[in-house]
């Protein structure tokens, strides 16, 4: 990778690493944020969008090179045999972002339990190369090993609290006297190491973990027993909101750290949680006290051998099938000057996520325009967005979510385009 070089040829590329195991291109899920970026060699996987050990090069429209991720110093020779450097990194990859309503501890424990037993020196050169090789966006985003350094560690009292993750304004904001947790945002009960907090307002640019690893590396003390979570998962959270009571702050934070542990429980217990987002919020809460009288019925214990939980007969459910939906894109004709697309890209068996993307080559307007969205068999109206209308600057663009949409996987979705009288048919999808 270090040969690799910025504006070098695809062609050249090929010819010094071979071809990739992978590519990724903008209908792969999230598609390709990085800029002047067409698609992703990737090298190191073993399956499509797997973790891309070895490193990614970016190619642009000209088939050159746009970026690099995985130069610089490797681990030393002789630290890791290339098979369990691999197994290493590909447990890191799993980590969720700092996302609290979307994080999933068992992830974080796993990774941490691997990185133990091989000592302090091993476990951050691994989450170094791991921050060297991955990108800051798409998947494989980093923000996870900030949780994973101070889950992994402890700390002297004499040095008090762990760096603060600057990665914007938390809510809900801890107290700034003593009451602030050691690792916030994280907090670890009955080796369940939780999120506490439902999201961030940042202005700027995150804070990139990579910045913390002199602390830790100066500082640290690696724990010395792998995390072995509680039996009684939901009495954890209990304990946390007791122990911290600002976090109901929040309004929601129980039901955010209980969310965690239906993510953590996931190989025993699966209730249909996605359904909740389409509930009135009494009706959620129904539902969510029926799973939550479901979980607390049934009879699980921790597999320290799987990192996992499994029922007290030691089976589990079998693993989920990985589903990699490809995103629709249309660009339909529209006057000179601007340029839209209409990205539908599927998020689960039963919704979809509408984008608009618009851009400006010179100064003018996109006449008010309609686009909807039409379900084939039956021709009814699934949802209809606006777009255009005000005027625009050469060279600016904007990029905005129109909001989900219901719609089963397997069926067949229109689009349409309607501009005054004038009404242009787009492409017949299965999202």
């Amino acid at each position: 990778m270090n040969k690799v070089e910025f504006e070098m040829p695809r062609s050249e590329v090929i010819r010094l690493l071979g071809e990739p195991d992978d590519v990724r291109t903008e209908y792969d899920p999230g598609g390709i944020v990085a800029f002047d970026t067409v698609e992703i060699l990737r090298y190191g996987t073993d399956g499509h969008l797997t973790p891309a050990t070895l490193g990614q090069v970016c190619i642009d429209a000209q088939e050159k090179v746009s970026a690099v991720y995985g130069s610089g110093e490797p681990p030393p020779d002789g630290m890791f045999e290339e098979a369990e450097l691999r197994r290493l990194l590909r447990a890191l990859a799993e980590v969720p972002s700092y996302d609290g309503r979307r994080y999933n501890p068992q992830k974080v424990v796993r990774a941490v339990n691997v990185l133990q037993p091989i000592g302090k020196k091993r476990a951050l050169a691994a989450i170094a190369e791991y921050l060297r090789i991955v990108p800051r966006f798409l998947d494989e985003r980093p923000g996870g090993m900030f949780l994973v350094l101070r889950t992994l560690f402890e700390i002297p009292d004499s040095v008090g609290a762990m760096p603060p993750m600057r990665v914007g304004m938390y809510s809900p904001e801890p107290p700034k006297d003593a009451g602030r947790p050691t690792r916030y945002p994280g907090v670890i009960e009955d080796d369940i190491p939780f999120l506490v907090v439902s999201g961030y307002m940042l202005m700027g640019q995150a804070e990139h973990p990579s910045k913390h690893l002199p602390f830790f590396e100066a500082n640290g003390v690696i724990r010395s027993e792998p995390l072995r979570p509680s039996g009684v998962p939901f009495a954890a959270v209990d304990r946390v909101l007791d122990k911290h009571p600002w976090l109901w702050g929040d309004g929601e934070m129980d039901w955010t750290l209980r969310d965690q542990v239906f993510e953590m429980l996931d190989s025993v217990f699966r209730p249909e949680r996605e359904e909740l987002h389409w509930l009135a919020p009494a009706i959620r809460q129904v539902k969510r006290a029926e799973m939550l009288r479901e979980a607390l019925a049934l009879d699980f214990e921790w597999d320290p051998e799987g990192n996992d939980y499994v029922f007290a007969d030691r089976s589990a459910l079998p693993p989920r099938e990985r589903k990699i939906y490809r995103r629709i894109i249309w660009r339909p004709d529209i006057p000179d000057g601007a340029e839209l697309e209409v990205i539908v890209e599927r998020e689960s068996a039963r919704t979809i996520e509408v984008r608009m993307e618009q851009r400006y080559t010179r100064d003018g307007v996109l006449p008010a325009t309609k686009i909807r969205l039409l379900e084939v068999v039956e021709g009814s109206q699934l949802a209809e967005f606006k777009v255009g209308g005000v005027d625009a600057l050469a060279g600016s663009s904007v990029s905005h979510s129109e909001g989900h949409v219901d719609f089963p996987e397997g069926n067949e979705l229109r689009m349409e385009m309607v501009c005054g009288d004038e009404v242009m048919a787009g492409p017949i999808e299965k999202p």
